[in-house]
């Protein structure tokens, strides 16, 4: 069973948080009964590798929220789950701390530049691509980068 426990929103970006039950555990009892999942908007556009998110148990899901039971949005988000073997038990307050703080790196991610020839990040500052030497386009002075 999944429940929609908390929506809502933090530097104009929406937050949804879930909680998941089991009614039979597993023969060998490794995952909790309960535990709650994080969803937070975000935009396809900016480029990023699972590893550039620390948040607990790292992300689980990229997606829009129509492919997860319960929801008719097509609103894409990205998600991550606290049912972790051995893991610490949260609750759905410590799962919203955790999405604010992934609202905070998916801003910080939108101020990286990438070469539009190669796909290799760059510095702000820079004009020239370090790894192959393409003229840069000048970052957009809205958001300072340019997708």
């Amino acid at each position: 069973m999944i429940e929609l426990v908390m929506k809502g929103t933090y530097k104009g970006r929406t937050f949804w948080i879930t909680k998941h039950e089991i009614e039979e555990l597993p023969e060998l009892n490794l995952i909790p009964h309960e535990w709650y999942c994080g969803y937070v908007e975000y935009e396809p556009t900016v480029k990023h590798d699972s590893e550039d998110f620390d948040v607990f148990g790292g992300i689980t899901f990229v997606g829009n929220l129509s492919q997860l039971d319960g929801f008719n949005s097509s609103v894409a988000v990205i998600g991550f789950d606290t049912a972790h073997i051995n893991g610490e038990k949260m609750t759905a307050n410590d799962v919203r701390e955790e999405c604010f703080n992934l609202i905070g790196q998916i801003e910080s991610l939108k101020e990286r530049r990438y070469c539009n020839r190669c796909g290799a990040q760059v510095k702000p500052d820079f004009n020239f691509c370090e790894i192959c030497g393409q003229k840069l386009e000048k970052a957009s002075e809205e958001n300072g980068i340019r997708f």
